[in-house]
């Protein structure tokens, strides 16, 4: 990371998770069904790939979160 930008990237990511740890805020209390519909409207408003469906289908099964691909 030769860029100071990517180096700050990198310590905010460091101290978000960190406190995501200590309010031991885990994935299961916040990838919610509708987080995954907000994720979806993200993808289509942004042109998102057939890979960003792949992947949030993928993302909900492991989560057991019932979306199907007609919710796209």
């Amino acid at each position: 990371a030769e860029d100071e930008e990517k180096r700050e990237n990198a310590r905010e990511s460091a101290r978000v998770l960190a406190q995501a740890i200590e309010n031991n805020l885990i994935p299961s209390r916040i990838m919610t069904r509708k987080a995954f519909e907000n994720a979806i409207a993200v993808v289509m408003a942004t042109g998102g790939s057939t890979n960003a469906v792949l992947h949030l289908l993928a993302i909900a099964h492991s989560m057991k979160v019932d979306l199907p691909i007609e919710d796209f």
